[in-house]
């Protein structure tokens, strides 16, 4: 796949920190992952406090935090979906969000497989 890695790495590091962020200590946080011939997908899924549906367009929108009480007691700036969601598309892939409030979440990363190797890209120009 063409790829900027230290951008990719920060989209993980990102989901994974909120995924550990709001799910509480007797919780669960997954990962798992998928290739095809076209695709890698990654899903990291959490049982933490999840969020409403009408919350999930908003908080891949710069500085929007949900208004929980629990997401109150957390710092952030509400930067690092946006940037996500951002990065995955500039690589040609989506990033989808399910979540159920007090259930938890699930982000899917979806990325191009391009003929079956690694390949890095330069995004820095």
């Amino acid at each position: 796949m063409n790829c900027d890695p230290v951008k990719l790495k920060q989209v993980f590091v990102n989901i994974l920190g909120n995924a550990i962020k709001f799910t509480p200590a007797d919780g669960k946080v997954t990962v798992a992952g998928a290739t095809d011939d076209c695709w890698l997908r990654i899903r990291i899924s959490d049982t933490g406090v999840g969020m409403r549906p009408e919350e999930i367009p908003l908080v891949v929108q710069p500085f929007y935090r949900t208004s929980e009480a629990y997401d109150a007691k957390h710092q952030g700036a509400g930067l690092g979906l946006p940037f996500a969601k951002a990065v995955v598309e500039l690589h040609g892939g989506n990033l989808a969000i399910e979540s159920r409030l007090g259930l938890g979440t699930t982000v899917t990363i979806s990325l191009p497989v391009a003929s079956g190797h690694l390949e890095a890209v330069d995004t820095a120009a």
